[in-house]
């Protein structure tokens, strides 16, 4: 018999078929935009119970925020649990609450760690003068002075764009999308509609993990920073 963490396991697998599609993907990053402290396989989880969520609590949690608060229909999640040597994951219950205040980010100091990321990450595919004439001379970023939205906008742009081989790769297009829309939502900027018009190819459909795991450990990378 299947036990319950494995079962959940099956559920991440098959959250996952049906996150990959257009009419579901853009709807399961705004839900990562909201949670962005899960993990892909939680994300996933949490997705496929209620995709609406606006947060998540443990009931003690839930409690201290809401001495009033009645628990409706749990959510669970897996989480890591370390007993006798040996890593497992325990399957834990949370409940929907409502979302705290959004997080006001420091739009100077994301706009530095965008900068410090291209001269580092894109040494490899672009001369280290060229990369600096560019990001210096960026029509955007003049113009834009102190206007960090702007400025943001228009590196995270660059950062994300597809280059080299990866061009006209479907999944570094994809990956490149995502962590630009992802982005802009933690940052509270405006996003424009994916276009998901490449989703469907043979591609997409045999590397559906491969493609949800690269999206989120390069956009938790850059996050990571701006948090």
């Amino acid at each position: 018999m299947m036990s319950d963490v494995d079962l959940f396991k099956k559920f991440i697998d098959d959250a996952i078929q049906q996150i990959v599609t257009p009419e579901q993907y853009t709807k399961f990053l705004n839900l990562a935009a909201r949670l962005p402290g899960f993990s892909l396989s939680n994300l996933c989880l949490i997705y496929s119970q209620n995709a609406n969520v606006e947060a998540v609590a443990g009931l003690q949690a839930a409690k201290a925020m809401d001495e009033n608060f009645v628990p409706g229909k749990p959510i669970y999640v897996l989480c890591p649990t370390l007993t006798d040597g040996d890593f497992r994951y325990a399957v834990r219950k949370l409940f929907a609450v409502q979302a705290e205040k959004k997080r006001e980010y420091d739009l100077e100091a994301m706009v530095a760690i965008l900068k410090d990321k291209i001269r580092t990450e894109l040494k490899t595919q672009i001369m280290f003068s060229d990369r600096d004439a560019e990001i210096g001379n960026m029509v955007m970023i003049k113009a834009a002075k102190d206007d960090y939205k702007t400025q943001f906008s228009s590196l995270l742009s660059y950062y994300t764009k597809p280059r080299g081989d990866a061009a006209n790769d479907v999944l570094a297009k994809m990956t490149a999308d995502s962590v630009d829309y992802l982005c802009r939502l933690y940052a509270g900027l405006p996003v424009d509609k994916l276009q998901l018009t490449y989703i469907n190819t043979d591609e997409i459909k045999d590397n559906k993990r491969l493609l949800l795991t690269s999206v989120f450990a390069k956009t938790n990378e850059l996050v990571a920073y701006i948090r």
